[in-house]
Order: structure tokens, then sequence, then C-alpha cells
């Protein structure tokens, strides 16, 4: 399983980072895990075909996290060379088929043509794919319905938290993990921010869950200035990075790298 970080920011745009998005080749696919603007190009860029996903997870519908959803689903109608052979698959919390048909009042264009729109909404159970299996978890953000997301594949587990504060559906996802990629929008002298974690949190959680290795996202302009993960490392022993937009994490790499290794995109 290959984690691909295409943005790793907020909803400030900035020159260092997209807003959220993020692929997973896990198995025999590639799975497009948030759509926030700019994924698509982020995609490209850094050496991803999304043309061959078929697999689309969302953990909330904020446009920071599905804005790319509209030029995703325009291309799919009116490319030939983005048009899905057959279905497409959209996970995400409840209220998502409702979410999809909304889009469609102010952009008629996005209505399925020549393929099907297939709904999994968030019901406790696994999804399974070639090679893979997903589960979600409720937490807590705002009012609104937000999961964190599971993957195994090969044995190997990553929890995604999505936009979270600390709660128990949260600490379930992340049981066990050899990788959780974590927001972290504030630093740790920023005042809390509802519905989303600072550093202290992170490495609580790191530690209750029994994760092997954090990777911090969901990074605001302001935590670019501290040393953020020694910050989550005052409540955890794991290590702890921050994400690049750009950077490629491989869960099956060997032994001498700790199971696994980092690769970073030049241009």
């Amino acid at each position: 399983m290959r984690l691909f970080v295409l943005g790793s920011g907020v909803l400030e745009p900035t020159r260092r980072r997209g807003a959220s998005a993020y692929a997973l080749e896990a198995g025999e696919d590639l799975l497009l895990l948030e759509m926030g603007p700019g994924a698509l190009r982020s995609a490209l860029l850094y050496g991803l075909d999304p043309r061959r996903a078929r697999h689309v997870f969302l953990s909330h519908f904020h446009p920071d996290h599905t804005a790319e959803l509209i030029a995703f689903l325009f291309a799919c109608n009116y490319s030939e060379a983005w048009r899905p052979v057959d279905s497409l698959h959209f996970y995400g919390p409840s209220g998502l088929g409702r979410f999809l048909e909304d889009l469609e009042t102010p952009f008629r264009w996005l209505r399925p043509r020549g393929w099907q729109r297939q709904i999994h909404e968030e019901d406790g159970s696994w999804f399974q794919g070639r090679g893979w299996r997903a589960r979600a978890f409720p937490v807590r953000h705002g009012s609104e319905p937000a999961l964190a997301w599971r993957f195994e594949s090969a044995g190997r587990v990553l929890c995604y938290s999505g936009d979270s504060a600390e709660c128990g559906g949260l600490a379930a996802a992340a049981a066990g993990a050899d990788l959780l990629l974590c927001e972290c929008t504030r630093d740790g002298d920023s005042p809390p921010l509802e519905g989303h974690l600072g550093p202290e949190e992170v490495g609580r959680l790191a530690s209750q869950a029994g994760v092997a290795r954090v990777v911090l996202t969901h990074l605001a302009p302001i935590t670019e200035m501290v040393d953020l993960p020694g910050q989550v490392q005052r409540t955890c022993s794991c290590p702890v990075e921050r994400a690049e937009d750009g950077m490629v994490w491989d869960l099956s790499a060997g032994p001498e790298s700790g199971g696994i290794s980092l690769r970073t995109t030049e241009f």
C-alpha cells in the first residue's frame, strides 16, 4: 500500500500546500481520498493517473475536501479519455448521495452520462476492493457528519483522521495503525479550535491507539514556523513527520526501514 500526499493544507491556499487530497495504491486499485481544489492536477504532477481511480473516499462535505469533485465529474462526462468504463464508487458520511445530487442543481452537467454512480454511505461495515478493505468511523467535526477512515491491505493498516476533535471513533479507527495520517490544524501555542486537533491531542491519540508512525497533515499557515512534530512528541514516543505535497509513503517497504519508506517528488 502506498500513500500519495496531493494536498496537505487547509482552506487557505498557499504556495507550499494544496487543500486536502491524497491517493492510495492498495491491492490492484487506485483510491482517491478527499477531493480538495487542485487534486487532479496534483495527482498528474506527482506521477499518478487519476483516470485509473474507480473509488473516491470523502471524510465530510466541506469545500476544501470536496470542491474538485466538480471538475472530476465534469471530465468524466465530457472527456472520452476520462469517461469511466462502467461505475465510479463514492464512499462517505450519511447524506453522501444527496450531496452529490445537490451538486447537479447549479451544475447540471455533473449528472452521470454513460456510466453508473455507486453510493456507499457509512454504516459500520467494511467496504471491500481488489486486495484492500476500508471502514469508516464517525468522528466529531462540528454539527455535520464526519468520518475517519481505516484502510487495510496486505497486512498493513493506514488510518486517516479526516477533520476531527478527540473522540472515541477516531481512537478506534487508529488502533494499531502502521501509519496515522492525522490532521494537526493548529500549533501548541494557539487556542483550541473546535472540531480540530492540536499537537498535544495528536500525540495523546498516537500513544493511546498504539500507532507506529504519525504523519501530520491539514496544516494551517500558523503551523509552518514551529517544530510541530516536536510538539506532538511531547505526548507520544513514535516517529512523527510533517506531510509535504508530493510525498509518497510506501507501507510495504522492508524491515530495514521499519516497514515504511518515504519518497518525495521534486520538480
